[in-house]
């Protein structure tokens, strides 16, 4: 496996396996995880704000978000500002 996507499968289909193994904690635990990674990050970049998001990498463009990425492309806005105005951490290319 070296898609994330069929890690994340796999992990969710085994989940209840992983918990009985305690080292396993932070592959199915995200809160746990998440702290672990923000006082990592903290320690490293004190002047930093760490927020959790979420993350919708695998999610389809809406016609609503198209349309506006259209539009947006128009008005001679960045990559960057179409990702920040669509609310997405960056855009899946091509759209169709």
């Amino acid at each position: 496996m070296t898609k994330t996507r069929d890690v994340y499968k796999f992990s969710h289909a085994v989940k209840q396996e992983m918990k009985a193994c305690k080292s396993m904690m932070y592959k199915y635990d995200w809160k746990y995880r998440f702290q672990i990674e923000k006082a990592t990050l903290h320690e490293e970049y004190p002047e930093y704000k760490i927020l959790e998001t979420y993350s919708s990498r695998y999610s389809s463009y809406t016609q609503k978000e198209t349309n506006n990425l259209i539009k947006l492309l128009q008005e001679g806005k960045t990559y960057e500002e179409i990702a920040e105005n669509l609310n997405r951490t960056y855009l899946m290319w091509p759209i169709k």
